[in-house]
């Protein structure tokens, strides 16, 4: 198994990958932004 540290670092990068997808989907759909945001979560 891999140290906490590791997994916990590991998370953090894939979370930053899955925002940086979510702004582009914004970008290309702009009508989904309100969806996507704070208010539709």
């Amino acid at each position: 198994m891999k140290p906490l540290l590791s997994l916990r670092d590991e998370a953090r990068f894939a979370g930053k990958k899955c925002l940086i997808k979510i702004e582009q989907l914004d970008i290309v759909e702009g009508e989904k932004v309100v969806v996507l945001g704070p208010s539709g979560a």
